[in-house]
């Protein structure tokens, strides 16, 4: 088998990043499902449109993509629930190993090495992939527009194939409607996240007004999504989204280890909370010790124009 890497995304700013993540050396190419527009400024060496492979089924998107993958020895996805799911469906019918959660690939003489963060991102866990089979990998990644090296930017050859979806399987995914307003976490410059300490579902709302007055995406930690307070598609960490806005604000989030690697790559972090000592304080460029309701309710009001 050839050491071709297969990228596999729904969108070219994922693929992007996935690229950027892919090991030097080995040819690459990017597949993109479904109706994801012009990408042929990828830095791949092929890229492939499949806009007739739609949705997320795995069972009806993973035969057709399968057929488009035959000789890559590295297929590389992002660790979102669609990614995942893919990810585990190829695992199993291709019997290819899954290694998940990675930040950086390399290629070594004895193999593939894998590299993610662990123990609250202060060491990195290396897991080698020996050579000569196929290998299924998950990234954690955040889409960022491309920023190639000069030299480096060229236009890949693109071809559009007719993979059409497989019987969808009994697995039924319904789209929800996405709110008016609403920014998506992808790619998004300014986050306002919310966590268990901002007290319930009863005071999410000025926090979805406060992502829409300053055209901020929604985010919520894992303890926010579990009690019901946000959907899950408002999830960032190691079990959801991974960020990497210019602001992220977190707003009552203790700082747990898998929500830290989720947003980590943010730029600047402004953390408010009661307690100074919370995990995602000590990584914050500035703390707001202080309710988070309240400091809230005082950015609004300043945005709105209220008298003091």
């Amino acid at each position: 088998m050839a050491d071709l890497v297969a990228v596999v995304a729904w969108d070219a700013a994922t693929a992007r990043a996935l690229l950027d993540v892919a090991p030097e050396g080995p040819p690459r190419m990017a597949v993109l499902l479904g109706d994801t527009g012009p990408a042929g400024d990828l830095l791949a060496d092929r890229v492939v449109l499949a806009p007739e492979v739609t949705g997320t089924d795995p069972a009806s998107v993973g035969p057709p993509l399968a057929s488009l993958i035959p000789d890559a020895a590295v297929v590389l996805l992002d660790c979102t629930r669609p990614g995942r799911d893919l990810g585990g469906w190829l695992s199993v019918t291709l019997d290819a190993p899954l290694v998940s959660g990675i930040e950086a690939m390399r290629a070594e003489p004895g193999g593939l090495a894998c590299d993610r963060r662990v123990l609250d991102g202060g060491h990195v866990l290396t897991q080698r992939v020996r050579p000569g089979g196929r290998v299924i990998v998950l990234a954690r990644v955040a889409a960022r527009p491309q920023v190639a090296e000069a030299g480096k930017l060229r236009s890949a050859p693109v071809v559009e194939v007719s993979a059409e979806r497989s019987t969808p399987s009994a697995l039924t995914a319904t789209a929800l409607p996405t709110p008016p307003g609403m920014v998506p976490l992808a790619g998004a410059r300014t986050i306002v996240s919310v966590g268990r300490g901002v007290g319930g579902a009863a005071e999410i709302d000025r926090y979805r007004r406060l992502a829409e007055r300053t055209g901020a995406a929604l985010g919520a930690s894992r303890a926010a999504v579990d009690s019901g307070w946000v959907a899950f598609g408002h999830q960032v960490g190691q079990t959801g989204a991974s960020v990497a806005p210019d602001l992220y604000l977190a707003f009552g989030i203790s700082g747990a280890v898998q929500h830290l690697a989720g947003m980590r790559a943010s730029r600047r972090v402004v953390a408010v909370n009661t307690d100074p000592e919370a995990p995602i304080c000590r990584m914050a460029h500035l703390v707001v010790v202080a309710d988070a309701n309240a400091v809230a309710d005082e950015l609004l009001r300043r945005l709105d124009g209220s008298p003091e």
